[in-house]
């Protein structure tokens, strides 16, 4: 039996991170899925399962049970921009921006 996980899209101070991916789609667990605009950090799925719903306010996905878990690798790139596409945040929640 599959859950339906609600991932806010505005995750502290700052503006709502902006989605990357449409209803319908398949997304692994790790895969980004909305990018920050200004202050703040990307959001990642943080569970396999396919997109059932985008709203300004959060993403809903119908997960998947899964026993293999395989995360896509960081891109190249200076090191702010790899902390930033890993959606890496101070633990208050503050996000890295660099430069």
């Amino acid at each position: 039996m599959s859950k339906i996980y609600k991932l806010l899209l505005k995750q502290g101070i700052g503006k709502p991170a902006v989605p990357c991916v449409e209803e319908g789609v398949f997304v692994k667990c790790g895969q980004c899925i909305a990018t920050a605009d200004g202050l703040g950090a990307d959001l990642h799925a943080s569970v396999s399962g396919t997109v059932i719903q985008v709203t300004p306010e959060a993403i809903q996905l119908q997960g998947e049970k899964s026993e293999d878990i395989e995360f896509e690798p960081i891109p190249a790139g200076t090191i702010e921009e790899r902390i930033q596409s890993a959606g890496i945040v101070g633990m208050g929640g503050a996000g890295f921006r660099l430069g």
